[in-house]
């Protein structure tokens, strides 16, 4: 490689090191909108999921609540704070 052509682009990712970062954030975690749109499929997945439970299940889950993804643990939740 021609190391004026490397001195070009280690410039160029210095300046325009912001640039770099959302373009690789996008590159690997998809853009905030499939972010979103990917959040809400999970809420909705779980809010059918624990919705059927009772009492007793809903109270074990609460208990290793911390063991749950994100989503879950918000809904688990709502669910909680809906039936009290």
């Amino acid at each position: 490689m021609n190391p004026i052509i490397l001195v070009l682009f280690i410039g160029y990712v210095i300046f325009n090191r912001n640039f770099i970062i959302f373009l690789l954030d996008t590159l690997l975690n998809g853009t905030e909108e499939d972010r979103i749109k990917s959040r809400e499929k999970s809420i909705n997945f779980y809010r059918d999921k624990f919705s059927n439970w009772g009492d007793f299940e809903l109270n074990r889950a609460l208990t290793i609540i911390k063991e749950y993804p994100e989503e879950a643990q918000f809904v688990i939740r709502e669910i909680e704070n809906e039936r009290k």
